[in-house]
Order: structure tokens, then C-alpha cells, then sequence
């Protein structure tokens, strides 16, 4: 892993010292940007530091995760300020996400059925659905933007299949077809899951146990602007 400013030094100069002394080369190299804050390199002068600590304060460690590793692709620049980021962890975790679960175990309250859930990695890649083996390659490439941008879009289709389908009155009214409903979403949810596991694991379990127990505690507080 190094820095897209020192990259020189280390694929050339580094590397003829490591042949000169018949070391093993590496096999590849991670090249990250900077990190930038409101267009501008950070600094105490222009006062526009922010620090992982003021982030963990505020959107506590998973939060900072997904902020951190849904910003940009992998070896741009990241520009960050917290007012954006207080509005990119409101829109996706809490009103996205935490509500999505809170929603789908609330409903699933209603029933006693067992709806069948993805429980593993390898499910995913057998599933045609998902056509999760072309998505293999973002993982080599380290295109984890795309992999969370997939969660999320997933995400917000779930939270409109909710609202489009309206199942605390189908509840009432329609029972096999609440069962339908309720098994996509709680499939699909797993399935989020499962691929959140490698990126926000704290949330990936209380999801996962959430789904298991029918019993949700609030994954991500809404923050105030």
C-alpha cells in the first residue's frame, strides 16, 4: 500500500535495491490518493483538518468505514468535509439502511414463518440472481465503491419494494401475498449482509441477528446537520 507521491521511489529505486540484494519483488502494488478536505490538502493553517477521531465520535466505526471507502475509487483523491458526510451517512445508513432493517424485522414480527435466508458467501455465487461471479472482479480490482454501491442500490430497491407493496396491509388483507413480499425482502437483506460482512462487519452481525431473533436495535442514529 502506498501513496500515489512516493510511488517512484518504490517501483523503481526500491525495487533495483531488492533485485541487487535478490530479494523477492513484489507482486503488485495498492496505490491510494490523498485525502483531501473541500478541494484542498488538509492542514492546521487552513484549519480544514479532520481527524479519524472526530469520525469515529461522530459516525462511530462502521459509519466511518462506509464513509471512507464509499467516497471515491480506490487511488483517486478523497475530498472530504463532514457536512457532506453527515449527509451521505443520514441518506444511506440511518434513513437508508437502519431503516430498511428496523422495517423488514417490525414486519416479520407478524408471522411466524421462516422465510429462507442466504447464509453464506458461497450461496451468493451459485445464485443466478445476483450474477455475483461478474461482481468477483471489482474484489481483484479493488473497486470497493462498486461493491457498496451495489448494497446500497439494493438498499433503496427494497425500501421502495416496502413502500410499493405496502405489506402491513397485505398483512391484513392478503396473507400469501405478504408471505411472497416478506420472503423476497428478508432474502435480500441477507444477502446485503453477507457482502457487508467484509467492509462494516458490526452491522453485517446485528443484521444477520436481527433477521434470525425478529429483534432490531437501531443500527445508525440519525445526525443532526
Amino acid at each position: 500500500m502506498l501513496g500515489k507521491d512516493i510511488l517512484r521511489v518504490h517501483a523503481t529505486i526500491w525495487a533495483a535495491t531488492l533485485l541487487n540484494l535478490g530479494l523477492e519483488l513484489p507482486k503488485s502494488f495498492f496505490i491510494h490518493g490523498h485525502i483531501l478536505s473541500g478541494g484542498k490538502k488538509m492542514s492546521k493553517t487552513l484549519g480544514n483538518v479532520i481527524s479519524i477521531g472526530d469520525m469515529l465520535d461522530k459516525f462511530g466505526v462502521d459509519g466511518t468505514r462506509y464513509l471512507l471507502m464509499s467516497g471515491g475509487t480506490f487511488g483517486d483523491d478523497l475530498d472530504l468535509t463532514m457536512e457532506r458526510m453527515t449527509e451521505k451517512y443520514n441518506n444511506d445508513l440511518a434513513n437508508g439502511l437502519g431503516n430498511l432493517v428496523s422495517r423488514v424485522v417490525k414486519l416479520s414480527e407478524k408471522t411466524s414463518k421462516d422465510f429462507k435466508k442466504i447464509s453464506s458467501y458461497s450461496e451468493i455465487l451459485t445464485d443466478d440472481y445476483y450474477n455475483w461471479i461478474e461482481k468477483e472482479q471489482w474484489m481483484s480490482n479493488a473497486r470497493i465503491d462498486f461493491i457498496l454501491e451495489f448494497c446500497f442500490t439494493e438498499v433503496r430497491i427494497l425500501n421502495k419494494k416496502i413502500e410499493d407493496n405496502k405489506p402491513w396491509e397485505l398483512f391484513k388483507n392478503d396473507t400469501a401475498r405478504f408471505e411472497v413480499v416478506m420472503g423476497e425482502l428478508i432474502r435480500s437483506l441477507s444477502v446485503v449482509a453477507i457482502v457487508l460482512d467484509a467492509f462494516l462487519p458490526e452491522t453485517a452481525q446485528k443484521i444477520k441477528t436481527a433477521l434470525e431473533t425478529k429483534k432490531a436495535e437501531p443500527l445508525f442514529q440519525r445526525i443532526k446537520m
